[in-house]
């Protein structure tokens, strides 16, 4: 769920600001949204997969080299339990840590999907609005099972 690039951008400004890290510049961002793939586009002159969450369930990851990192931000809670589970098992097997990026309460995920927590929950401090309610940013990470 890239969205509109914001997380590509921050990343982006990171390591502008931070040129030491020559292993993150060198980094490769592979971005998926099929929503807002055209604006994200638009936003980071970058494009962007347009698969969903049901593609990426039944495995359209597979034949991927493994990713390092996934940021899942602010997407998996519009999930029901069951989508929820497929999803994060495919991206077990796809990817080395998880990073879950998320607007409310935590989000459960459980060690069946092929995750475990790797960090503590960080919490943003500062609040941002979403129409009427103020939320909290909340980060946590994971180490795949899997892979």
């Amino acid at each position: 769920a890239c969205g509109g690039g914001e997380a590509t951008i921050a990343f982006e400004s990171w390591l502008a600001t931070h040129p030491k890290h020559s292993a993150a510049a060198a980094a490769t961002i592979d971005a998926c949204d099929p929503y807002t793939a055209a604006r994200y586009t638009e936003r980071t002159g970058r494009s962007a997969e347009c698969w969903s969450f049901a593609q990426i369930a039944e495995g359209i990851l597979g034949a991927r080299e493994h990713y390092d990192l996934t940021l899942a931000s602010f997407c998996l809670h519009l999930l029901g339990p069951a989508d929820l589970a497929a999803t994060l098992a495919a991206l077990a097997r796809a990817s080395r840590w998880l990073l879950v990026a998320t607007p409310h309460k935590r989000l459960e995920v459980e060690a069946c999907t092929g995750w475990r927590p790797a960090a503590t929950e960080a919490v943003h401090r500062d609040m941002f609005d979403c129409g009427s309610t103020r939320h909290r940013v909340r980060l946590r990470l994971y180490r795949s099972t899997a892979v």
